[in-house]
């Protein structure tokens, strides 16, 4: 069954949520946080992949081939990642994909 793409932003949307209740619980540095923010973050990279570019090209402002490329480096480098960017994905990065993902959302309940 194929998603379309108000589901995969709602998918993107509820990953969000859940990072935001993991480090609300906890630090990023406790290691079953660090793990589930990872696992959210390999969610979300697959969402934002799968997006079509009609959503993608109105918000130009989203490194969209990052954080896919990130999903990539999580599931198939796993031993290999830096928490330092995970870390800094969370703190720095999330907030403006949820602002952006949330417009879109909104864009496509008017279209």
């Amino acid at each position: 069954m194929s998603r379309d793409d108000a589901a995969r932003l709602r998918d993107i949307s509820r990953a969000i949520d859940r990072i935001d209740t993991y480090l609300a619980s906890d630090t990023i540095r406790s290691e079953v946080v660090y793990d589930a923010v990872r696992m959210r973050l390999v969610e979300i990279g697959e969402a934002v992949a799968r997006l079509s570019p009609t959503v993608t090209d109105h918000a130009p402002q989203i490194p969209w081939r990052d954080i896919a490329a990130m999903r990539n480096h999580l599931v198939h480098q796993y031993f290999d990642t830096a928490f330092d960017i995970i870390e800094a994905t969370v703190t720095r990065e999330i907030s403006p994909l949820r602002h952006v993902v949330d417009e879109l959302q909104k864009r496509l309940g008017a279209d």
